[in-house]
């Protein structure tokens, strides 16, 4: 269930609560979102001044939980190849004796 939050400090305690689990940073051309993911809501501020953007981006708490994803997603052959049978050791004893 998401929740939107207007003001910055409550953003921030927010993000730097105990469930916080991510936080993602969606630019589009008027504003810039902020998106932290707690256990029971999402959490969204939408930050319109970019100068109060990059202070907020700078004052979230570090760590793996903050990210920001790329501004193009990758292409989709750069993804790595489907692998459809893995290989079994020499002793491997199958169900029904089938190798």
């Amino acid at each position: 269930m998401p929740k939107q939050i207007h003001e910055i400090k409550d953003f921030l305690l927010t993000a730097r609560r105990k469930d916080a689990r991510s936080v993602r940073i969606k630019r589009a051309k008027g504003a810039v979102k902020f998106k932290v993911r707690c256990s029971r809501y999402l959490y969204t501020l939408c930050v319109h001044d970019a100068d109060k953007a990059n202070k907020l981006k700078q004052s979230l708490p570090p760590g793996p939980c903050s990210t920001a994803p790329p501004m193009t997603p990758p292409h989709p052959s750069a993804a790595a190849p489907f692998v459809r049978f893995a290989c079994l050791p020499v002793d491997c004893v199958c169900p029904g004796g089938i190798r």
